[in-house]
């Protein structure tokens, strides 16, 4: 009995409801209102959608640039502190090669070299990793070296690369690339000029590693810029180091089981870049060589500012 009454109150009060919503004009959305609003949310969406990504990655792109200036400025200090040259030394892509080097040797089962898991390891880190060291320690008698790593191997955040350029051991020719001296000059210049290259000095990827020729930047006791000359005797750089960033990715080949196979990676980059030649780079690390110190240029202009 209550249980009807209840309903018969609730029907009385949805009905009294309804009948004031048509005296007030209000009533239910048509099917066409609904396609109205349906369309003008996807109109924003897709206006929105593609200004976050970008959004993304100008935080990701400010983020690499941050990290690798203050890891430039770092060694900077380090080389005015101690007095020595420090390097900031960046991941070879012959890996493959140095693995087969280590490899060669022979060793014992239980003597093998711990290196190869540590070069294993830095396949993933190629146009991507870097750390601080210097080959002298605090200390050291003139002629003594005592290579020391400074910090650990480092990468950019997932998506940012190193321009792949940088790391090419050609020479500006006359039929090689034109979008600017920089776009020609990799780490491994200065080995391209009268003499052939001299062997390699920086242990890799360990301190007590054997040594590789491993792309670098280098820091003088002064905090200037150094290179290294057809005869291997640091000399002053005599021009900037830039250093441009990209958006990008690095793809390696593996087999069935997860390995890596010993070939070239692929690098894919999509973004970071113009398509004019003069406004090459969006975002570029500028290393002075006469004081040592980096500013960030940013947007196409191109323009020195800091990243905030």
């Amino acid at each position: 009995m209550d249980d009807s009454r209840t309903n018969r109150w609730r029907s009385a009060t949805t009905g009294q409801a309804l009948g004031q919503a048509r005296q007030a004009g209000l009533g239910a959305f048509t099917l066409l209102e609904l396609l109205v609003v349906v369309g003008i949310i996807a109109v924003l969406t897709s206006i929105t959608l593609p200004a976050m990504k970008g959004l993304g990655r100008s935080a990701t792109s400010k983020g690499a640039t941050r990290q690798l200036m203050e890891d430039l400025r770092y060694a900077r200090q380090i080389a005015l502190r101690n007095r020595s040259t420090v390097y900031v030394v960046f991941t070879p892509t012959n890996i493959w090669d140095i693995i087969k080097n280590v490899d060669s040797e022979m060793l014992p089962p239980r003597k093998k070299d711990p290196r190869l898991l540590s070069l294993t390891n830095m396949l993933e880190k190629q146009f991507s990793g870097y750390a601080v060291m210097s080959m002298r320690s605090v200390g050291d008698q003139p002629g003594q070296s005592h290579p020391n790593y400074l910090t650990e191997w480092k990468k950019l955040p997932d998506g940012m690369l190193i321009a792949p350029y940088k790391f090419m051991a050609w020479r500006k020719g006359v039929n090689e690339y034109k979008r600017g001296d920089e776009y020609s000059d990799g780490f491994l210049r200065d080995h391209f000029y009268g003499h052939p290259p001299q062997p390699p000095l920086v242990p890799f990827p360990l301190a007590d590693s054997s040594p590789a020729r491993l792309p670098h930047v280098a820091f003088n006791s002064r905090g200037q810029l150094v290179k290294r000359d057809g005869f291997g005797k640091l000399v002053p750089a005599g021009r900037d180091e830039i250093i441009p960033l990209v958006e990008g990715s690095i793809f390696h080949e593996r087999d069935r089981f997860g390995k890596y196979l010993p070939t070239r990676p692929d690098v894919l980059v999509t973004g970071g870049f113009g398509e004019e030649a003069e406004y090459w780079f969006y975002n570029r690390i500028r290393v002075n060589h006469i004081t040592g110190r980096a500013l960030v240029e940013t947007d196409r202009f191109l323009e020195v500012g800091n990243i905030e």
